[in-house]
């Protein structure tokens, strides 16, 4: 039997998304490279969250795909 501390989910999620120049975003402080959610871009992005039965996670994984 597993311990709840290795039972781990992982979920994706696509948007499409480009970088935008002069457009204000929300992102981390000292980011640079940004991305905004435009309908119909050219560039897809997909995000894999990564949570356990416990409730600790590990950092996002991004994809990029043109």
């Amino acid at each position: 039997m597993y311990s709840p501390s290795n039972i781990w989910n992982a979920n994706e999620t696509s948007v499409q998304a480009r970088r935008i120049n002069n457009v204000k975003v929300l992102s981390r402080h000292g980011s640079h490279n940004v991305y905004g959610v435009i309908p119909k871009a050219m560039e897809l992005m997909i995000v894999f969250v990564h949570i356990n039965v416990v409730g600790l996670s590990i950092p996002n994984s991004y994809i990029f795909k043109r």
